[in-house]
Protein backbone atom coordinates (compact mmCIF):
# COMPACT_ATOMS: atom_id res chain seq x y z
CA UNK A 1 0.00 0.00 0.00
CA UNK A 2 3.27 2.48 0.98
CA UNK A 3 4.46 1.48 -2.48
CA UNK A 4 0.86 2.25 -4.52
CA UNK A 5 1.07 5.42 -2.31
CA UNK A 6 4.15 6.59 -3.18
CA UNK A 7 3.98 6.25 -6.99
CA UNK A 8 0.69 7.63 -7.03
CA UNK A 9 2.17 10.73 -5.47
CA UNK A 10 4.91 10.61 -7.88
CA UNK A 11 2.88 11.18 -10.23
CA UNK A 12 0.41 13.68 -9.15
CA UNK A 13 3.31 15.82 -7.51
CA UNK A 14 5.93 15.53 -10.15
CA UNK A 15 5.17 13.29 -13.28
CA UNK A 16 1.45 14.20 -14.33
CA UNK A 17 0.63 16.86 -11.82
CA UNK A 18 -2.75 14.71 -11.74
CA UNK A 19 -4.36 11.89 -10.67
CA UNK A 20 -6.77 11.41 -13.83
CA UNK A 21 -5.83 8.44 -15.52
CA UNK A 22 -6.86 10.28 -18.86
CA UNK A 23 -3.69 12.58 -17.96
CA UNK A 24 -1.04 9.60 -17.68
CA UNK A 25 -0.12 9.42 -21.31
CA UNK A 26 2.39 11.70 -20.29
CA UNK A 27 4.32 8.86 -18.67
CA UNK A 28 5.53 7.67 -22.01
CA UNK A 29 8.22 10.63 -22.68
CA UNK A 30 9.21 9.45 -18.93
CA UNK A 31 13.26 8.78 -19.09
CA UNK A 32 14.44 5.51 -18.21
CA UNK A 33 15.18 6.40 -14.71
CA UNK A 34 12.02 7.64 -13.79
CA UNK A 35 9.99 4.84 -15.71
CA UNK A 36 11.91 2.54 -13.66
CA UNK A 37 11.15 3.36 -10.30
CA UNK A 38 7.59 3.86 -11.18
CA UNK A 39 7.45 0.37 -12.51
CA UNK A 40 8.96 -0.92 -9.46
CA UNK A 41 6.68 0.51 -7.26
CA UNK A 42 3.59 -0.79 -9.50
CA UNK A 43 5.41 -4.19 -9.67
CA UNK A 44 5.77 -4.81 -5.62
CA UNK A 45 2.66 -2.63 -4.88
CA UNK A 46 0.52 -4.08 -7.15
CA UNK A 47 2.27 -7.69 -6.62
CA UNK A 48 1.14 -7.62 -2.68
CA UNK A 49 -2.13 -8.05 -4.22
CA UNK A 50 -1.49 -10.51 -6.70
CA UNK A 51 0.54 -12.36 -4.37
CA UNK A 52 3.28 -12.37 -6.28
CA UNK A 53 6.40 -14.49 -4.90
CA UNK A 54 8.15 -13.72 -2.65
CA UNK A 55 5.29 -10.95 -1.46
CA UNK A 56 2.82 -14.31 -1.36
CA UNK A 57 2.91 -14.70 2.46
CA UNK A 58 -0.60 -13.41 3.49
CA UNK A 59 -2.05 -15.54 0.93
CA UNK A 60 -1.56 -19.18 2.52
CA UNK A 61 -3.39 -18.07 5.80
CA UNK A 62 -6.17 -15.78 4.50
CA UNK A 63 -7.58 -18.59 1.90
CA UNK A 64 -8.14 -21.21 4.90
CA UNK A 65 -9.20 -18.45 7.46
CA UNK A 66 -11.98 -17.41 4.76
CA UNK A 67 -15.21 -18.91 4.45
CA UNK A 68 -14.78 -21.58 1.34
CA UNK A 69 -17.09 -19.36 -1.34
CA UNK A 70 -15.25 -15.99 -0.08
CA UNK A 71 -11.59 -18.19 -0.94
CA UNK A 72 -13.08 -18.78 -4.32
CA UNK A 73 -13.29 -14.62 -5.03
CA UNK A 74 -10.11 -14.09 -3.58
CA UNK A 75 -8.05 -16.45 -5.34
CA UNK A 76 -10.72 -16.09 -8.74
CA UNK A 77 -11.52 -12.40 -9.08
CA UNK A 78 -8.87 -10.47 -5.78
CA UNK A 79 -5.87 -11.39 -6.71
CA UNK A 80 -6.11 -10.98 -10.31
CA UNK A 81 -6.85 -7.00 -9.60
CA UNK A 82 -2.73 -6.70 -8.49
CA UNK A 83 -1.96 -8.36 -12.09
CA UNK A 84 -4.45 -5.83 -14.37
CA UNK A 85 -2.78 -2.39 -11.96
CA UNK A 86 0.66 -4.09 -12.72
CA UNK A 87 -0.68 -4.18 -16.72
CA UNK A 88 -2.57 -1.01 -16.86
CA UNK A 89 0.92 0.75 -15.54
CA UNK A 90 3.22 -0.69 -18.17
CA UNK A 91 0.22 0.85 -21.03
CA UNK A 92 1.23 4.16 -19.40
CA UNK A 93 4.90 4.03 -19.36
CA UNK A 94 7.94 3.53 -22.43
CA UNK A 95 8.30 0.50 -23.91
CA UNK A 96 9.64 -1.99 -21.21
CA UNK A 97 13.36 -2.81 -21.65
CA UNK A 98 14.51 -6.68 -21.27
CA UNK A 99 15.26 -6.48 -17.35
CA UNK A 100 11.85 -5.28 -16.79
CA UNK A 101 10.47 -8.61 -18.52
CA UNK A 102 13.39 -10.53 -17.09
CA UNK A 103 12.17 -9.31 -13.53
CA UNK A 104 8.64 -10.46 -13.72
CA UNK A 105 9.65 -13.54 -15.62
CA UNK A 106 12.27 -14.80 -13.18
CA UNK A 107 9.96 -14.05 -9.85
CA UNK A 108 6.92 -15.95 -11.85
CA UNK A 109 9.38 -18.96 -12.12
CA UNK A 110 10.22 -18.95 -8.77
CA UNK A 111 6.89 -18.50 -7.34
CA UNK A 112 5.26 -21.26 -9.79
CA UNK A 113 7.87 -23.88 -8.55
CA UNK A 114 8.03 -22.92 -5.06
CA UNK A 115 4.46 -22.55 -4.62
CA UNK A 116 3.30 -25.96 -6.35
CA UNK A 117 5.94 -27.40 -4.30
CA UNK A 118 4.52 -26.52 -0.90
CA UNK A 119 1.27 -27.39 -2.43
CA UNK A 120 2.16 -31.08 -2.38
CA UNK A 121 3.20 -31.12 1.36
CA UNK A 122 -0.39 -29.52 2.92
CA UNK A 123 -2.93 -31.91 5.13
CA UNK A 124 -5.24 -28.59 5.21
CA UNK A 125 -6.69 -28.59 1.41
CA UNK A 126 -7.64 -25.31 1.19
CA UNK A 127 -4.08 -24.36 1.94
CA UNK A 128 -2.90 -26.79 -0.38
CA UNK A 129 -5.69 -25.09 -3.18
CA UNK A 130 -3.76 -21.40 -1.77
CA UNK A 131 -0.36 -22.19 -2.44
CA UNK A 132 -1.72 -23.52 -6.07
CA UNK A 133 -3.10 -20.26 -6.13
CA UNK A 134 0.76 -18.69 -5.85
CA UNK A 135 1.83 -21.68 -8.31
CA UNK A 136 -0.75 -20.07 -10.96
CA UNK A 137 -0.23 -16.77 -10.22
CA UNK A 138 3.69 -17.73 -11.14
CA UNK A 139 2.76 -18.82 -14.22
CA UNK A 140 0.37 -15.98 -15.16
CA UNK A 141 3.65 -13.66 -14.49
CA UNK A 142 5.93 -16.19 -16.06
CA UNK A 143 3.72 -15.54 -19.59
CA UNK A 144 3.50 -11.91 -19.33
CA UNK A 145 7.23 -11.82 -18.26
CA UNK A 146 8.13 -13.24 -21.03
CA UNK A 147 6.28 -11.45 -23.79
CA UNK A 148 7.80 -7.83 -22.47
CA UNK A 149 11.00 -9.84 -22.99
CA UNK A 150 10.42 -10.41 -26.19
CA UNK A 151 8.58 -7.13 -27.26
CA UNK A 152 11.71 -5.54 -26.33
CA UNK A 153 13.71 -8.01 -28.12
CA UNK A 154 11.70 -7.57 -31.20
CA UNK A 155 9.98 -10.80 -31.52
CA UNK A 156 5.95 -9.78 -31.54
CA UNK A 157 5.03 -13.21 -32.77
CA UNK A 158 5.85 -14.58 -29.86
CA UNK A 159 4.94 -11.94 -27.51
CA UNK A 160 1.70 -12.55 -29.01
CA UNK A 161 1.38 -16.16 -27.91
CA UNK A 162 2.84 -15.54 -24.00
CA UNK A 163 0.60 -12.42 -23.43
CA UNK A 164 -2.28 -14.73 -24.68
CA UNK A 165 -1.06 -17.52 -22.98
CA UNK A 166 -0.80 -15.20 -20.03
CA UNK A 167 -4.01 -13.72 -20.40
CA UNK A 168 -6.19 -16.67 -20.88
CA UNK A 169 -4.10 -18.65 -18.33
CA UNK A 170 -6.02 -15.66 -15.71
CA UNK A 171 -9.55 -16.37 -16.80
CA UNK A 172 -8.75 -19.64 -16.55
CA UNK A 173 -7.55 -20.15 -13.16
CA UNK A 174 -10.39 -17.87 -12.06
CA UNK A 175 -12.77 -20.76 -13.40
CA UNK A 176 -10.97 -23.83 -12.51
CA UNK A 177 -9.70 -22.78 -8.59
CA UNK A 178 -13.20 -21.77 -8.12
CA UNK A 179 -14.57 -25.24 -8.95
CA UNK A 180 -12.07 -26.47 -5.92
CA UNK A 181 -12.71 -23.89 -3.50
CA UNK A 182 -16.11 -24.72 -3.70
CA UNK A 183 -15.80 -27.79 -3.43
CA UNK A 184 -13.40 -28.09 -0.72
CA UNK A 185 -16.11 -26.21 1.06
CA UNK A 186 -18.73 -28.70 0.23
CA UNK A 187 -16.23 -31.37 1.79
CA UNK A 188 -15.91 -29.10 5.03
CA UNK A 189 -19.49 -28.86 4.86
CA UNK A 190 -19.59 -32.65 4.93
CA UNK A 191 -17.05 -33.75 7.24
CA UNK A 192 -16.42 -30.74 9.34
CA UNK A 193 -12.78 -30.41 8.96
CA UNK A 194 -10.12 -29.34 6.09
CA UNK A 195 -7.73 -32.33 6.76
CA UNK A 196 -7.43 -34.36 4.13
CA UNK A 197 -6.10 -37.26 6.80
CA UNK A 198 -9.13 -37.38 8.43
CA UNK A 199 -11.12 -38.00 5.20
CA UNK A 200 -11.33 -40.78 2.44
CA UNK A 201 -14.41 -42.54 0.49
CA UNK A 202 -16.08 -39.52 -0.13
CA UNK A 203 -16.62 -40.34 -3.83
CA UNK A 204 -19.47 -42.63 -3.21
CA UNK A 205 -20.88 -40.93 -0.60
CA UNK A 206 -20.52 -37.06 -1.99
CA UNK A 207 -20.68 -38.62 -5.78
CA UNK A 208 -21.42 -34.96 -7.82
CA UNK A 209 -19.49 -32.79 -5.69
CA UNK A 210 -16.72 -35.56 -5.82
CA UNK A 211 -17.25 -36.28 -9.77
CA UNK A 212 -16.65 -32.17 -10.69
CA UNK A 213 -13.56 -32.05 -7.95
CA UNK A 214 -12.10 -34.54 -10.01
CA UNK A 215 -13.29 -32.35 -13.36
CA UNK A 216 -11.50 -29.48 -11.45
CA UNK A 217 -7.86 -31.12 -10.86
CA UNK A 218 -8.07 -32.05 -14.32
CA UNK A 219 -8.59 -28.70 -15.33
CA UNK A 220 -6.13 -27.40 -13.46
CA UNK A 221 -3.29 -29.93 -14.03
CA UNK A 222 -3.50 -28.46 -17.79
CA UNK A 223 -5.42 -32.24 -19.23
CA UNK A 224 -7.56 -32.60 -22.02
CA UNK A 225 -10.46 -31.77 -22.71
CA UNK A 226 -10.59 -28.51 -20.18
CA UNK A 227 -9.46 -25.29 -20.56
CA UNK A 228 -6.04 -25.28 -18.47
CA UNK A 229 -4.39 -27.09 -21.26
CA UNK A 230 -4.76 -23.79 -23.92
CA UNK A 231 -3.77 -21.22 -22.09
CA UNK A 232 -0.05 -23.49 -21.06
CA UNK A 233 0.03 -24.77 -24.61
CA UNK A 234 -0.17 -21.04 -25.57
CA UNK A 235 2.74 -20.76 -23.09
CA UNK A 236 4.74 -23.49 -23.53
CA UNK A 237 4.48 -22.49 -27.65
CA UNK A 238 5.85 -19.16 -26.91
CA UNK A 239 8.69 -20.62 -25.46
CA UNK A 240 8.96 -23.15 -28.53
CA UNK A 241 9.34 -20.32 -30.78
CA UNK A 242 11.69 -18.27 -28.72
CA UNK A 243 13.90 -21.32 -28.39
CA UNK A 244 13.84 -21.56 -32.36
CA UNK A 245 14.38 -18.10 -33.73
CA UNK A 246 17.19 -17.74 -31.07
CA UNK A 247 20.49 -18.69 -31.84
CA UNK A 248 23.62 -20.34 -29.72
CA UNK A 249 23.15 -19.78 -25.68
CA UNK A 250 19.89 -17.64 -26.13
CA UNK A 251 18.08 -20.00 -27.42
CA UNK A 252 18.96 -22.35 -24.21
CA UNK A 253 16.97 -19.81 -21.82
CA UNK A 254 13.52 -20.34 -23.04
CA UNK A 255 13.82 -23.75 -23.31
CA UNK A 256 15.59 -24.11 -19.82
CA UNK A 257 11.87 -22.16 -19.09
CA UNK A 258 9.64 -24.92 -21.11
CA UNK A 259 11.46 -27.09 -18.98
CA UNK A 260 10.67 -25.37 -15.83
CA UNK A 261 7.40 -25.14 -16.65
CA UNK A 262 7.44 -28.96 -17.29
CA UNK A 263 8.16 -29.65 -14.01
CA UNK A 264 5.71 -27.21 -12.59
CA UNK A 265 3.16 -29.48 -14.46
CA UNK A 266 4.17 -32.75 -13.10
CA UNK A 267 4.38 -31.35 -9.78
CA UNK A 268 0.60 -30.21 -10.10
CA UNK A 269 -0.49 -33.57 -11.26
CA UNK A 270 1.14 -34.83 -7.91
CA UNK A 271 -0.49 -31.99 -6.26
CA UNK A 272 -4.04 -32.70 -7.46
CA UNK A 273 -3.76 -36.48 -7.48
CA UNK A 274 -3.08 -36.73 -3.97
CA UNK A 275 -5.72 -34.61 -2.80
CA UNK A 276 -7.94 -36.47 -5.00
CA UNK A 277 -6.87 -40.21 -3.86
CA UNK A 278 -6.67 -39.07 -0.24
CA UNK A 279 -9.86 -36.91 0.01
CA UNK A 280 -12.29 -39.17 -2.52
CA UNK A 281 -10.96 -42.85 -2.57
CA UNK A 282 -10.44 -45.37 -0.18
CA UNK A 283 -12.57 -45.89 2.83
CA UNK A 284 -13.31 -43.36 5.23
CA UNK A 285 -10.80 -42.28 8.24
CA UNK A 286 -12.99 -40.61 11.17
CA UNK A 287 -15.95 -41.35 11.84
CA UNK A 288 -17.82 -37.65 10.05
CA UNK A 289 -16.17 -38.69 6.88
CA UNK A 290 -17.97 -42.58 6.84
CA UNK A 291 -21.46 -40.29 7.60
CA UNK A 292 -20.76 -37.25 4.95
CA UNK A 293 -23.63 -37.01 2.59
CA UNK A 294 -23.70 -35.07 -0.55
CA UNK A 295 -24.47 -31.75 -0.10
CA UNK A 296 -27.96 -29.39 -1.41
CA UNK A 297 -28.25 -28.78 -5.24
CA UNK A 298 -28.09 -24.57 -4.33
CA UNK A 299 -24.67 -25.75 -3.75
CA UNK A 300 -22.97 -28.16 -6.25
CA UNK A 301 -24.75 -25.96 -9.02
CA UNK A 302 -22.63 -23.23 -8.58
CA UNK A 303 -19.70 -25.82 -9.06
CA UNK A 304 -21.22 -27.28 -12.40
CA UNK A 305 -21.69 -23.73 -14.21
CA UNK A 306 -17.69 -22.81 -13.65
CA UNK A 307 -16.58 -26.16 -14.28
CA UNK A 308 -19.05 -25.73 -17.47
CA UNK A 309 -16.87 -22.60 -18.45
CA UNK A 310 -13.94 -24.59 -17.92
CA UNK A 311 -15.25 -27.34 -20.51
CA UNK A 312 -16.04 -24.87 -22.89
CA UNK A 313 -12.98 -23.16 -23.34
CA UNK A 314 -11.41 -26.51 -23.27
CA UNK A 315 -13.88 -27.17 -26.18
CA UNK A 316 -14.23 -24.21 -27.97
CA UNK A 317 -10.56 -21.92 -27.28
CA UNK A 318 -11.04 -19.99 -30.01
CA UNK A 319 -13.99 -18.26 -28.98
CA UNK A 320 -12.02 -17.19 -25.63
CA UNK A 321 -9.02 -15.92 -27.59
CA UNK A 322 -11.80 -13.71 -29.69
CA UNK A 323 -12.13 -11.76 -26.77
CA UNK A 324 -8.96 -11.15 -25.99
CA UNK A 325 -7.66 -10.04 -29.17
CA UNK A 326 -8.50 -6.55 -28.00
CA UNK A 327 -6.25 -6.62 -24.74
CA UNK A 328 -3.80 -8.09 -26.67
CA UNK A 329 -3.87 -5.23 -29.13
CA UNK A 330 -2.88 -2.66 -25.84
CA UNK A 331 0.52 -4.82 -24.94
CA UNK A 332 1.51 -6.20 -28.49
CA UNK A 333 1.30 -5.06 -31.79
CA UNK A 334 2.01 -8.48 -33.53
CA UNK A 335 0.69 -8.77 -37.22
CA UNK A 336 -1.44 -11.61 -38.07
CA UNK A 337 -2.69 -12.54 -34.91
CA UNK A 338 -5.19 -15.08 -36.70
CA UNK A 339 -2.22 -17.28 -36.65
CA UNK A 340 -3.54 -17.39 -32.66
CA UNK A 341 -6.31 -18.84 -33.45
CA UNK A 342 -4.96 -21.70 -35.89
CA UNK A 343 -2.80 -22.61 -33.49
CA UNK A 344 -5.02 -23.31 -31.09
CA UNK A 345 -7.90 -24.95 -33.38
CA UNK A 346 -6.39 -28.30 -33.15
CA UNK A 347 -6.68 -28.74 -29.69
CA UNK A 348 -10.19 -28.09 -29.90
CA UNK A 349 -10.86 -30.36 -31.90
CA UNK A 350 -8.33 -32.91 -29.96
CA UNK A 351 -10.14 -31.90 -27.01
CA UNK A 352 -13.79 -33.07 -28.49
CA UNK A 353 -12.35 -36.45 -29.51
CA UNK A 354 -11.14 -36.86 -26.09
CA UNK A 355 -14.39 -35.88 -24.62
CA UNK A 356 -16.16 -38.33 -27.56
CA UNK A 357 -13.51 -41.49 -25.92
CA UNK A 358 -14.11 -40.52 -22.90
CA UNK A 359 -18.24 -40.97 -23.20
CA UNK A 360 -17.91 -43.92 -25.02
CA UNK A 361 -16.08 -45.66 -22.76
CA UNK A 362 -17.91 -44.30 -19.81
CA UNK A 363 -20.77 -45.84 -21.74
CA UNK A 364 -18.92 -49.22 -22.21
CA UNK A 365 -18.28 -48.98 -18.68
CA UNK A 366 -22.07 -48.62 -17.54
CA UNK A 367 -23.26 -51.55 -20.33
CA UNK A 368 -20.55 -53.77 -18.61
CA UNK A 369 -21.92 -53.07 -15.25
CA UNK A 370 -25.48 -53.40 -16.13
CA UNK A 371 -24.54 -57.17 -17.98
CA UNK A 372 -22.63 -58.14 -14.61
CA UNK A 373 -24.25 -59.59 -11.41
CA UNK A 374 -22.33 -57.58 -8.57
CA UNK A 375 -21.23 -59.00 -5.92
CA UNK A 376 -19.97 -56.86 -2.32
CA UNK A 377 -17.16 -58.81 -1.03
CA UNK A 378 -14.10 -57.10 0.98
CA UNK A 379 -11.04 -55.32 -0.94
CA UNK A 380 -8.16 -57.90 -1.27
CA UNK A 381 -5.34 -56.85 0.91
CA UNK A 382 -2.20 -58.54 -0.61
CA UNK A 383 -2.80 -61.54 1.36
CA UNK A 384 -3.49 -59.71 4.91
CA UNK A 385 -6.53 -60.79 6.87
CA UNK A 386 -7.68 -57.49 8.48
CA UNK A 387 -6.96 -54.13 5.90
CA UNK A 388 -7.93 -50.96 7.97
CA UNK A 389 -8.07 -47.51 6.74
CA UNK A 390 -4.85 -46.45 8.66
CA UNK A 391 -2.79 -48.77 6.05
CA UNK A 392 -4.08 -46.44 3.31
CA UNK A 393 -1.61 -43.55 1.70
CA UNK A 394 -2.12 -40.40 3.53
CA UNK A 395 -1.05 -36.86 2.24
CA UNK A 396 2.30 -36.58 3.77
CA UNK A 397 3.16 -40.75 2.34
CA UNK A 398 2.16 -40.04 -0.77
CA UNK A 399 4.21 -37.22 -1.31
CA UNK A 400 7.14 -38.22 0.50
CA UNK A 401 9.32 -39.02 -2.15
CA UNK A 402 9.31 -35.08 -3.31
CA UNK A 403 9.86 -33.99 0.30
CA UNK A 404 12.82 -35.95 0.48
CA UNK A 405 14.59 -36.07 -2.50
CA UNK A 406 13.37 -32.45 -4.46
CA UNK A 407 13.14 -30.07 -1.78
CA UNK A 408 15.86 -28.13 -0.56
CA UNK A 409 16.10 -28.90 3.57
CA UNK A 410 14.60 -25.35 4.01
CA UNK A 411 11.38 -26.45 2.20
CA UNK A 412 11.43 -30.15 3.33
CA UNK A 413 8.39 -30.57 6.44
CA UNK A 414 9.20 -31.18 9.81
CA UNK A 415 8.58 -34.61 11.32
CA UNK A 416 7.14 -33.59 15.13
CA UNK A 417 7.28 -36.46 17.70
CA UNK A 418 9.45 -39.05 19.38
CA UNK A 419 11.45 -41.88 17.87
CA UNK A 420 10.22 -45.52 18.22
CA UNK A 421 12.63 -47.32 20.64
CA UNK A 422 12.71 -50.26 22.25
CA UNK A 423 11.58 -53.94 21.65
CA UNK A 424 7.76 -52.56 23.59
CA UNK A 425 7.92 -49.29 22.24
CA UNK A 426 4.63 -47.35 23.35
CA UNK A 427 2.51 -45.71 21.91
CA UNK A 428 3.66 -42.30 19.91
CA UNK A 429 2.25 -39.29 18.14
CA UNK A 430 4.11 -38.21 14.87
CA UNK A 431 2.30 -35.58 12.97
CA UNK A 432 4.38 -33.79 9.58
CA UNK A 433 4.28 -29.97 9.65
CA UNK A 434 5.14 -27.69 5.95
CA UNK A 435 6.24 -24.59 6.99
CA UNK A 436 7.07 -21.69 4.73
CA UNK A 437 10.65 -21.19 4.26
CA UNK A 438 10.10 -17.31 3.27
CA UNK A 439 7.39 -16.68 6.39
CA UNK A 440 9.62 -18.24 8.61
CA UNK A 441 13.62 -17.31 7.85
CA UNK A 442 13.15 -13.98 5.90
CA UNK A 443 10.08 -12.33 6.53
CA UNK A 444 9.23 -13.06 10.50
CA UNK A 445 13.36 -12.89 11.57
CA UNK A 446 13.23 -9.43 9.22
CA UNK A 447 10.11 -7.63 10.99
CA UNK A 448 10.80 -9.12 14.76
CA UNK A 449 13.83 -6.87 13.98
CA UNK A 450 12.12 -4.22 12.85
CA UNK A 451 9.51 -4.44 15.74
CA UNK A 452 12.30 -4.44 18.26
CA UNK A 453 13.70 -1.39 16.52
CA UNK A 454 10.86 0.59 17.02
CA UNK A 455 10.02 0.10 20.46
CA UNK A 456 12.96 2.11 21.21
CA UNK A 457 10.85 5.39 19.96
CA UNK A 458 8.20 4.36 22.29
CA UNK A 459 9.12 7.43 24.16
CA UNK A 460 7.63 9.97 21.49
CA UNK A 461 4.11 8.70 22.74
CA UNK A 462 4.44 10.89 25.97
CA UNK A 463 0.24 10.70 26.43
CA UNK A 464 -0.03 14.92 26.96
CA UNK A 465 -2.35 16.81 24.60
CA UNK A 466 0.48 19.76 24.56
CA UNK A 467 3.42 17.56 23.80
CA UNK A 468 0.86 16.02 20.43
CA UNK A 469 0.16 19.82 19.80
CA UNK A 470 3.68 20.55 19.79
CA UNK A 471 3.90 17.51 17.36
CA UNK A 472 1.35 18.91 14.94
CA UNK A 473 2.89 22.52 15.11
CA UNK A 474 6.12 21.18 14.05
CA UNK A 475 4.45 19.33 11.42
CA UNK A 476 2.45 21.48 9.90
CA UNK A 477 5.23 24.30 9.80
CA UNK A 478 7.29 21.54 7.95
CA UNK A 479 4.75 21.08 5.19
CA UNK A 480 4.50 24.87 4.93
CA UNK A 481 8.04 25.70 4.67
CA UNK A 482 8.21 22.75 2.01
CA UNK A 483 5.14 23.57 -0.09
CA UNK A 484 7.05 27.15 -0.41
CA UNK A 485 9.88 26.16 -1.53
CA UNK A 486 8.09 23.37 -3.82
CA UNK A 487 6.36 26.59 -5.47
CA UNK A 488 9.21 28.69 -5.44
CA UNK A 489 11.35 26.28 -7.24
CA UNK A 490 9.04 25.28 -9.78
CA UNK A 491 8.51 28.82 -10.62
CA UNK A 492 11.99 30.00 -10.80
Amino acid sequence: GMMLLLGFFLLSGSYCNSLDFADFNQLAKLSTGNASLLFLLALFGFGVKAGIFPLHIWLPDAHPAAPSHVSALMSGVLIKTGIYGILRVLTFLPPAPQWWGWLIAILGAAGALYGISLATQQSDIKRSLAYSTVENIGIIFLALGFGLVATAHGSPMVAMFAFAGGLLHLWNHALFKGVMFLGAGSLLHATGTRDMNRMGGLLKRMPITGTLWIGGSLAIGALPPLNGLVSEWLIYFSFIQAGAWQSGYLALVPLLLFGLLGLVGALALLAFSRLVGVCLLGLPRDLTAAKAQEVAPTMWLSITALFTGCLAIGLYPQGALLLLLRPLGYLTHAPQQHLLLTKVSPLGNSALSTLAGLLILAALVALLRRRRRSVTAATWGCGYSFPSPRMAYTGGSYARLVAKHMLPHAMSPKVLGARVSGLFAAPLHVAVQSTDAVLTRVMQPLFVGLAERCQRLRWLQQGRLSIYLVYIFLTSATLLVWSLWASGHGGG
